[in-house]
Order: structure tokens, then C-alpha cells, then sequence
């Protein structure tokens, strides 16, 4: 029995496959290694349990994966609540549902991961409007391939950069090192706004 509603995750995408395609290429390459690492992150009471968690759980339910969605919900929220000792029954049923919905999206998107992980051709962005954009967009995909290559764009725009944000675009880079992509993405939406003052 298919863990994946395709028909329902593209209804609320508009019917857009290849936007769902890109995502399930996110969830192939990003997330193989979820069950280990928010583990880890468990146990050293570290918020990016909670970060992880909360992409898997909007990637879950962009791809049709609405039990695995849901259950990462419920341990989304002890994440949350910083109740890191209590997560042990939630991640357990994550983990039970996350391998079958990872291996159906693996068989379904036969080399869309090779699809979709070119970086040939990155260009830097037009203008800092833009840049900004990128970045928001690339910190908001939690994924550090897409923030690698916004990193990337970034230093080949440079000197689209004023003055005056070039230290909060350093402390962003300094976040994606140490994968606080959540962190950096509400810093690039503080930067935005200040574009827009």
C-alpha cells in the first residue's frame, strides 16, 4: 500500500509536478540520514532536532506522506517545548514510518536527485533585492545543498552588497556552517525588511 497521496500533494500545488519532483529531490538527497541525526541532535538537547524535524514534517505533507507528516508534528512539538526526554515514544513511531516513505519516494523519483543537483551554471544574483530572495528561499528549504549553492551565488555577488549589510550577511553564512538554517532564514527576512524601510 503507497504511504504517498501524489494525487492530493498535487492538487495543493496546483498541479505542479515538477515543483513536487524538486521537493521529493530534497527529501532523497537531505533526508536519508534523518532517523540518525535528529538522534543525536536529541540527545545533546540541541534545537536543530527541532528545525529538522519541522522541514521533514512540511516535506512530508508537500509530498502526500500525511502519516509520516503527522507524526513528525507531534514530535515537532515536544521539540518545541524543549521536552527532549519525552520524545523517545514520538521519535520511535517517526522513525517506524519514515524508512518505507523515503524508499517509496526513492523508487518513484528514479534520478531526480541527479535531476535536480546540478551546480553547474550558477550565476550571482541581479541585484540585492534578489539576492535576498535566494537566500530566504535557500534557508527555507532547510537544505544544506540549496543553502550551499545560495552561499555560493552569494560570494560571486558580492559587490552587490552594501556596506551596511555586509556583517549580518557574514553572521548568516556563519549560521549555515553550523546548520542553523532557521536562524538565518528569520535573519535574511529581518534584512528584507529593512530593504523595503
Amino acid at each position: 500500500m503507497s504511504r504517498l497521496n501524489r494525487e492530493e500533494a498535487l492538487k495543493r500545488l496546483d498541479g505542479e509536478r515538477e515543483l513536487y519532483d524538486h521537493m521529493a529531490g530534497y527529501f532523497i538527497r537531505d533526508y536519508g540520514d534523518y532517523p540518525e541525526r535528529v538522534s543525536r541532535f536529541i540527545l545533546a538537547e540541541d534545537r536543530e532536532a527541532y528545525v529538522i524535524t519541522h522541514s521533514l514534517k512540511n516535506l512530508a505533507a508537500s509530498l502526500g506522506a500525511e502519516e509520516l507528516a503527522g507524526r513528525a508534528l507531534e514530535l515537532e512539538l515536544l521539540l518545541k517545548a524543549g521536552q527532549y526526554g519525552q520524545t523517545e515514544a514520538a521519535l520511535g513511531r517517526v522513525c517506524e514510518e519514515f524508512r518505507p516513505v523515503w524508499d517509496e519516494v526513492e523508487r518513484a523519483g528514479q534520478g531526480i536527485s541527479r535531476k535536480n543537483s546540478g551546480g553547474d551554471g550558477i550565476s550571482p544574483w541581479p541585484d540585492f533585492p534578489s539576492l535576498l530572495e535566494g537566500m530566504a528561499e535557500a534557508f527555507g528549504s532547510f537544505s544544506p545543498e540549496e543553502v550551499g549553492k545560495a552561499l555560493s551565488r552569494l560570494e560571486q555577488s558580492a559587490s552587490l552588497i552594501p556596506e551596511s549589510f555586509r556583517e549580518e550577511l557574514g553572521r548568516v553564512s556563519k549560521m549555515a556552517e553550523d546548520y542553523r538554517f532557521f536562524e538565518g532564514e528569520e535573519l535574511i527576512l529581518e534584512l528584507q525588511k529593512r530593504v523595503l524601510e
